[in-house]
């Protein structure tokens, strides 16, 4: 069942210009299990007060590393501001970011720096991943996701080991 999905995972993203034999080394089975797990219940969602109602399911996207870079963004979150990386994917047709939550205090190098160890002199690297449409409703050509898991050869970040609530 799983090597099924992970076929046509392979298909889906092949317009990235990932060879298959890539994604194949790259998930695992418990990586495609915990995304058909997850398919059974949002990852985001609007507030149920807002009148255009949205929901979407986490996912892994996989694209080449030399199509990612790392940036730097600074948002104004509960009365401060905060350095955030985020992670922009520029593919032929289409502009990807991944942002973390703000809604945990992240070390803004630490992040940085563990983000560009695991994509320096990787081919590929997967998101875990949920579409945020919120932010572009508008757009054929551009994509906003908040990213929960980045995976590469050189290893894993998942938010959850990284969280801090303030």
């Amino acid at each position: 069942m799983y090597k099924i999905i992970l076929i046509i995972i392979c298909l889906l993203i092949s317009s990235f210009g990932l060879q298959g034999s890539s994604i194949f080394n790259l998930l695992s089975e418990e990586d495609i299990a915990l995304q058909v797990h997850d398919s059974n219940r949002w990852a985001l969602h609007s507030d149920y007060t807002q009148p255009k109602q949205w929901a979407t399911y986490s996912e892994w996207l996989c694209f080449d590393v030399k199509n990612i870079e790392v940036e730097k963004s600074e948002i104004y979150y509960d009365n401060e501001w905060r350095a955030l990386p985020y992670l922009i994917v520029s593919t032929p047709f289409h502009e990807y970011e991944f942002h973390i939550s703000p809604i945990y205090e992240y070390n803004f190098e630490e992040l940085n720096a563990k983000w560009h160890d695991l994509l320096i002199g990787a081919k590929s690297a997967c998101f875990y991943t949920a579409h945020f449409p919120q932010e572009d409703l508008n757009s054929d050509t551009y994509s906003n996701w908040v990213i929960f898991k980045l995976k590469t050869v050189n290893g894993y970040w998942e938010e959850e080991h990284e969280l801090s609530i303030k």
